[in-house]
């Protein structure tokens, strides 16, 4: 039985190399631009009128594992993620999910209300919903209408 191979014409073959070594370039220009590495967890941060909405990925976490603390205009999380039980007979080829203790704090952009705050953690999201300080609220100014025929100061 024979065999059908295809042969890529000869400039394409001389070419082939250069777009190897491309290759191999770029992957490692963007290997040291965009670290395997990034904060944990990654969040979303976003302000109201009334609250300010941070959300967090925690996935495999429960609610008692975190540890969330306000104070002013300051936020801590911190949570410690536990190790997957590694089983007898099992070859792990990629292991990249982390675990053990992390800590984050952010300095919100206003004080708000630590007695209001909600957590809530569903499908590994974790939504904060902090609301203002009442000081720290836009506040309406009730215009009044002058006096007709009175003095203006």
């Amino acid at each position: 039985m024979a065999m059908v191979t295809w042969r890529r014409p000869a400039w394409q073959r001389a070419l082939w190399p250069e777009f190897s070594e491309f290759e191999r370039t770029m992957t490692r220009l963007f290997g040291d631009v965009h670290p395997a590495r990034t904060e944990h967890p990654p969040v979303n941060a976003w302000t109201g009128t009334d609250n300010i909405i941070l959300t967090a990925e925690l996935p495999g976490i429960e609610p008692d594992d975190l540890d969330i603390s306000v104070q002013g205009n300051s936020l801590m999380l911190h949570c410690t993620m536990k190790e997957s039980e590694v089983q007898d007979g099992i070859i792990y080829h990629r292991r990249e999910r982390t675990h053990g203790a992390f800590a984050r704090s952010w300095q919100l952009p206003v004080e708000v209300d630590g007695d209001r705050v909600d957590a809530r953690l569903e499908n590994g999201v974790l939504r904060l919903t902090l609301p203002k300080a009442e000081s720290h609220k836009p506040r309406k100014v009730r215009v009044k209408a002058a006096e007709k025929g009175g003095k203006t100061a």
